[in-house]
């Protein structure tokens, strides 16, 4: 287990968020095929990665840019929803508002811990 998590991290460039991100995705997809439900981009490892690296090089590229970005929560949402959107067209991949929202959270969560967890407020 411990090497396939090294491996996926590689993937990642080191990026744990986007781990997590993927293994939720993963646990989706599991439970989208017990109910005959189309996969979150895809139900294959590689498919998976395809898509959420070019996510995160976008919001990368915001959070760098504008790295107050991540102080509001609300705004960084949005901007999340904007490139999550704007990749899937980009991509053509067939998605859903329910899909978009699901990453949408996964990957808010994660860029919100990590600033929270580096910058605490006292």
């Amino acid at each position: 287990l411990q090497k396939k998590n090294n491996a996926l991290r590689k993937k990642y460039n080191d990026d744990v968020k986007f781990v997590r991100v993927h293994k939720r995705i993963k646990e989706a997809n599991i439970q989208r095929v017990k109910v005959n439900v189309k996969p979150i981009f895809s139900q294959y490892d590689e498919g998976i990665v395809d898509v959420l690296m070019h996510i995160k090089e976008r919001i990368d590229n915001k959070v760098y840019d504008r790295n107050d970005i991540l102080k509001k929560d609300a705004y960084f949402e949005r901007t999340v929803m904007t490139e999550i959107s704007s990749a899937m067209d980009m991509l053509s991949i067939e998605n859903t508002r329910d899909d978009r929202v699901f990453i949408q959270n996964r990957i808010t969560k994660q860029y919100l811990g990590q600033y929270n967890d580096t910058y605490p407020t006292f």
